[in-house]
């Protein structure tokens, strides 16, 4: 199947590394765009603070920085999502790039209302037949 045929709303959703940008458009022209960025990243490691959590919990107050940077993100896009959830729901097409440590922050869960959006948050779900994974490194 090809995209020229769909109709709708194409949306696209970049998330990586303390970064947001996304964007739906329709045609060529953009409807609603956001970018969001927030300081998650361990200076000369080039890690999220989450991963290096995973090994020991650091208190300092970087890693305290960095934490609610990652939480705020987290919320950001969230809202982001719940207030393109009618965009989300009538998109021909949806363009994710998202590394799998970060899933969680876009895709819903099992728990969450069936369908293709959970239509409280907007968030996606991960067999949505619309979704296209973009190669983003």
């Amino acid at each position: 199947e090809t995209l020229k045929g769909r109709r709708g709303y194409v949306v696209i959703l970049l998330l990586q590394s303390g970064r947001f940008a996304g964007g739906v458009f329709e045609q060529s022209k953009c409807i609603v765009h956001r970018a969001i960025q927030h300081y998650t990243v361990r200076k000369g490691q080039g890690k999220a603070q989450s991963s290096q959590d995973q090994k020991r919990r650091p208190k300092s107050v970087g890693s305290q920085l960095r934490r609610a940077g990652e939480q705020s993100l987290k919320e950001e896009v969230h809202e982001t999502l719940a207030e393109w959830k009618d965009y989300i729901a009538a998109a021909g097409v949806l363009l994710i790039a998202c590394p799998k440590t970060m899933r969680a922050t876009i895709f819903g869960t099992a728990e969450d209302a069936g369908g293709t959006t959970s239509s409280s948050t907007g968030l996606l779900f991960k067999d949505d037949v619309r979704l296209r994974r973009v190669p983003f490194d």
